[in-house]
Formats: C-alpha cells, sequence, structure tokens
C-alpha cells in the first residue's frame, strides 16, 4: 500500500484560516502563538483545503527596515533655447523640498557641456548654487539615458533654473527633469501578547534587575521600553540569561550565573527600542548599571514580532486549514518559488482561528489515489484467480 507524503506528515497543533473573500493570492497572517510553536526556521507548517489536499504557499518575512531611492519629478516651468548660446530651464520645486541633487533624463548625445545652476524663491531674484559643472559624453543602446547632473549644498528654494552652455555644440533635448529621494519604510510587527516586566533594585551592586517573562516561549524582534525617574539619563544595559549550572563550579555558591547576550545603552534623549533577530525565549533579564545615580523604573513596555506570511493562492468558497508543529519537518519543495514575480506586490492579508491540538487519532493516513488503484487492482486479480480455480473444479467434477 502506498501512502501519500503530505498525509503521512504528523502535526500537533491546527487552526482554520479565516474567510476567503476573492480568488487570488492572499498572505495569511502567522499569529506569534502559532510561531511560538514551530521549530525556528518555520518550515513545520502546511496548508490544507476542505479536501485535503494540500496547497502551496511561499514563507514571508518583513524586513525590519526596507531602503529604496524613489525619483520625484520636477514641473518645467519653461524650457528655453537661445540659439548658438544656452539653453535655460526653469523647474519648481512645488513642495519646497530640502534636496542636494537634480538628475536630467535626455536624449541620446555625444557631447561634452558645461552647466550652471541658480536658486529662487520668486523667479526674479536668482542666487547660484553650482558655477562651471562639467559633464562628458552621455550615450547609451536605449532611447534615453538618465543623467545624475549634480551634488550641491542641501537647498529648498521654490524654483531652481539650469542653464546649459550650447555656444560651442548644439542643445541636447531634455525630457524631465527630478531629484532622488531616498525613502525607508518600516517593517510590519505584531504585539506578542503576555509580556509579564518584574524589577529588583540593588543599592549595594548598584544594579537594577528587570525580568520579562512570557507565559510560553516566543519569538521577539522588538521590544519597547518605558522608564520612569531623572528627568536625564544615560545607563549601560547588559541583556542577559540566567544560567542554572549544576555544578556550581567558578560562579560561586549560588549555581547560577547570567550570560551576557547584547550590550546597549538607554538614554532620556530617545525612544529606548531594542532590535532582535527571533529571539525565542520564555524570559530574560535587563541588568541596568546605575553607578552612584538612583535607581530608573520601569514603567511598561511591548514586545513585537516581525509579521510572518504565507502567501498562497486561494479560492472562494473553500475552507482552509493550517497544520504545524513538527519539529523535525523541513521546508516543502513547491514550484511556486519559481513564480514569485508573478505574485502582486499588494495582495490580502487573512488571518486565523483559534489553535486546536491534533492527536495521532485525528490524523487519519489516508491511501493516495495511486494506492487505491493498486488495491484495486489486487482485488479483481483475487477475484478472477478465484473464479478461474472454481471454473477448473467444476469441469473436472463434470468429467
Amino acid at each position: 500500500m502506498m501512502i501519500s507524503a503530505s498525509q503521512a506528515q504528523s502535526f500537533n497543533y491546527q487552526t482554520k484560516v479565516l474567510k476567503v473573500n476573492e480568488k487570488g493570492f492572499h498572505n495569511i497572517l502567522l499569529s506569534p502563538a502559532i510561531n511560538s510553536k514551530m521549530n525556528p526556521n518555520f518550515s513545520d507548517v502546511r496548508i490544507y483545503d476542505n479536501e485535503n489536499i494540500e496547497i502551496p504557499y511561499l514563507l514571508r518575512t518583513e524586513t525590519s527596515v526596507t531602503y529604496s531611492q524613489l525619483f520625484k519629478e520636477y514641473k518645467i516651468i519653461s524650457n528655453e533655447i537661445i540659439k548658438g548660446s544656452i539653453t535655460r530651464l526653469i523647474i519648481k520645486n512645488q513642495e519646497k523640498s530640502k534636496v542636494n541633487n537634480i538628475s536630467l533624463m535626455i536624449k541620446n548625445s555625444d557631447v561634452d557641456k558645461k552647466m550652471k545652476l541658480f536658486g529662487s524663491d520668486d523667479q526674479k531674484n536668482w542666487y547660484i548654487i553650482k558655477d562651471n559643472y562639467l559633464f562628458f559624453s552621455i550615450y547609451s543602446n536605449t532611447e534615453s539615458s538618465e543623467l545624475k547632473l549634480m551634488n550641491f549644498p542641501l537647498s529648498d528654494y521654490s524654483y531652481f533654473k539650469i542653464e546649459v552652455d550650447d555656444s560651442k555644440s548644439a542643445p541636447i533635448k531634455i525630457l524631465k527633469v527630478g531629484y532622488y529621494d531616498d525613502y525607508s519604510e518600516l517593517g510590519k510587527y505584531t504585539e506578542v501578547p503576555g509580556m509579564k516586566i518584574s524589577q529588583i533594585d540593588s543599592s549595594e551592586v548598584k544594579r537594577s534587575y528587570i525580568k520579562i517573562t512570557f507565559d510560553t516561549p516566543q519569538y521577539i524582534d522588538k521590544l519597547e521600553l518605558n522608564f520612569g525617574g531623572p528627568s536625564y539619563f544615560l545607563r549601560n544595559v547588559n541583556i542577559t540569561n540566567l544560567i542554572i549550572d549544576s555544578s556550581g563550579r567558578d560562579h560561586r555558591d549560588d549555581e547560577s550565573y547570567f550570560e551576557t547576550m547584547q550590550k546597549i545603552e538607554i538614554s532620556s534623549n530617545y525612544s529606548n527600542v531594542i532590535y532582535f533577530s527571533k529571539f525565542k525565549t520564555k524570559d530574560f533579564y535587563l541588568l541596568v548599571e546605575n553607578g552612584d545615580n538612583q535607581p530608573l523604573k520601569i514603567n511598561g513596555g511591548k514586545a513585537y514580532q516581525l509579521n510572518n506570511y504565507l502567501t498562497a493562492d486561494l479560492e472562494v468558497g473553500k475552507e482552509y486549514n493550517l497544520k504545524f508543529g513538527s519539529p523535525e519537518l523541513s521546508f516543502p519543495d513547491y514550484d511556486l518559488k519559481y513564480f514569485q514575480e508573478n505574485i502582486p506586490s499588494s495582495i490580502p492579508i487573512i488571518s486565523t482561528g483559534e489553535i486546536s491540538e491534533l492527536n495521532s487519532d485525528q490524523q487519519v493516513i489516508q491511501p493516495s489515489p495511486v494506492g487505491n488503484k493498486i488495491i484495486l487492482w489486487i482485488v479483481i486479480g483475487v477475484i478472477v484467480l478465484f473464479f478461474g480455480i472454481l471454473a477448473v473444479k467444476m469441469v473436472r467434477e463434470m468429467k
């Protein structure tokens, strides 16, 4: 008998995927409660539909910060060509953004030019920003070429004027003008529930012991802390685990010690946020070095996980379940990984329901369709053989 591999996997937990309202790709958000029951690389999760068919997915995790550059186009107020003299281009900085670069999109050309850059707030009084800027041959195999014209001191004029020296060669054709703006996007997080905080201050060692505890081991990516006390403070903090050493050697007589994982500073000058990378823990300690200062008081805090998603193609009207919690299970090998670029960047996010435990009785191993066919042919063969023997026996008796 052949068994379908997807059905032979043993999981400890399952949860329902909430209603699918439209056909297509969806991001199934994995809650902290689900993540806490999976192995560190989140490979032990599968999606099944209501016919118990395994649904391919991609595992996606938010990044803490995504950096990119955006090209923002300026409005061209005038583009004047004075034959044998200059090309004069006036552009509007509509939002009065502070910029330190301007780029031109021009038709292909093979020429050297000198340029000047001016700034103004009223288009009457112009002030020099960059003089005698020289750029060289510009050409490519595409229809047009983007040129980073110049970098200059940060400016926020309402208008910029570019003058291109055309006294030695014909003008260049300018298609558009803009600037590059650095853009960063913070990753999306989900708060980890059930965090408890306790604090003990020691005047003897001039240190505060802050214990962070969760009901069950959780993956932590970010910790936000709120401190009260002096208006101004700057303290060194060790993020530690409490290690219980049954031998007691080298750790005095208490048979336990703190193992430092990370060193940080906390300050009244900024938000006190600590970043981790899938740090799984049930409890850990912050050791705050107070020196000769009064201890700070921890007023509260929140722990977060970066969002993790299962990206899958789902259908309306079908029910889907997640099964997870099989520590030795490796990542599935789906064809979907070769088509990631075909998946839209913006797709619906859906959540999951309550988690229930699975036991061996609930995980019925079903014969695969191939196995069913083999068994059927075996049964048919046995029946044919039986009737064949019976027919031979009857013929002999008749003789």
